[in-house]
């Protein structure tokens, strides 16, 4: 397998001072699989992910595409659905295709309320009924939760 992680960190856009913000991405490739064996992320983020105070935030947007033999089903993200080969979402996994986006908000320091959306279809699928296992109907997962670190 290779694995291509890249990330780009700035504070400055165009001579203007901003929060921090970036660009990343990564690709994945399984030369073992003859085919359905690439995958890829690219994102984009503004904030900082520490919380040292009220009010301070991240967000960020990231587009998946995991082709089924990119990676073994229990690597990529549990909450990012995959879908088995007849388009019904398998809990995590590959053959998935969607975006990731969600914002941090501090409530104290080291302790931040996250909001986060996941929208995802099947890259391919041998089903051929409509239905919550057809392509027609993507997968969505809203998640809330308040987060500390210590």
């Amino acid at each position: 397998m290779f694995d291509l992680i890249v990330r780009l960190d700035n504070k400055r856009l165009f001579d203007m001072e901003l929060p921090k913000h970036g660009l990343y991405g990564d690709f994945l490739y399984n030369a073992s699989a003859s085919n359905g064996n690439t995958g890829y992320l690219l994102g984009a983020y503004m904030g900082d992910k520490k919380f040292e105070k009220f009010g301070d935030w991240y967000v960020w947007f990231e587009w998946r595409n995991l082709e089924r033999d990119c990676a073994p089903d229990i690597l990529p993200d549990s909450d990012f659905f995959g879908f088995s080969q007849t388009g019904v979402p398998a809990g995590g996994g590959t053959n998935g295709r969607g975006i990731n986006t969600g914002i941090q908000f501090g409530l104290l320091k080291n302790t931040w309320l996250n909001l986060e959306y996941y929208w995802s279809e099947p890259i391919t699928s041998t089903n051929s009924v409509a239905g919550s296992s057809s392509t027609s109907t993507p997968y969505q997962l809203v998640q809330i939760d308040i987060n500390t670190k210590f």
